[in-house]
């Protein structure tokens, strides 16, 4: 992410969520795509992206060790949106214990990994 214009480049590998979460809203970045190294000749495209000021990137995987069907993927990512949207001016660290509450409740996943970067 350049931090003077928040242009960034990115690209899919596995099932890993990214959002640009806004004070209104959540704009999706990525697909379920081959994960990295699953596949030496999977394609894996480029693309870009701005995060405005007062807007989010989050980046999260529910942790799945084992393959999940593509409705449980969709409603980890309208569950974390939800609690996202939520809290529109919540700090990267609220954000982060706000979605890992909600996907994880009472139950423990076998891991859950989540990165929140606010641009101020």
């Amino acid at each position: 992410i350049d931090p003077e214009s928040g242009e960034m480049e990115y690209a899919a590998a596995g099932e890993v969520h990214a959002l640009i979460v806004g004070p209104a809203d959540c704009q999706p970045l990525t697909a379920t795509a081959t994960p990295l190294g699953a596949d030496p000749d999977a394609p894996y495209r480029q693309a870009t992206a701005t995060v405005a000021v007062g807007e989010s990137l989050v980046l999260f995987n529910r942790g799945h060790l084992t393959p999940v069907d593509e409705e449980v993927l969709d409603a980890d990512e309208g569950r974390a949106v939800a609690a996202l949207v939520s809290l529109p001016r919540a700090t990267a660290e609220e954000q982060v214990r706000a979605v890992i509450e909600e996907l994880t409740g009472e139950s423990q996943p076998d891991r859950v990994v989540m990165v929140a970067r606010r641009i101020f």
